[in-house]
């Protein structure tokens, strides 16, 4: 799974219907509908604009979590 860029993540975040909310190294990602809060980087650590792979995975459950939120 090719990582994907934390400016991506926002993008998709959003226009999936969530909020986020800003503060410290990590931003809240939360959504009115889904129980679970995704915290996101606030930016790439050493350098790389993209989430690490274990965090890449995460991203994907929850983004999934928040389509089936937005299509229910």
């Amino acid at each position: 799974m090719t990582p994907i860029k934390i400016r991506e993540a926002r993008r998709l975040i959003l226009k999936a219907g969530a909020t986020i909310k800003s503060g410290g190294s990590h931003d809240k990602v939360t959504h009115p509908t889904v129980p679970q809060t995704f915290h996101l980087p606030a930016h790439g650590s050493k350098g790389r604009p993209t989430l690490s792979p274990g965090m890449t995975h995460e991203f994907h459950k929850f983004h999934a979590l928040l389509l089936a939120a937005r299509n229910a």
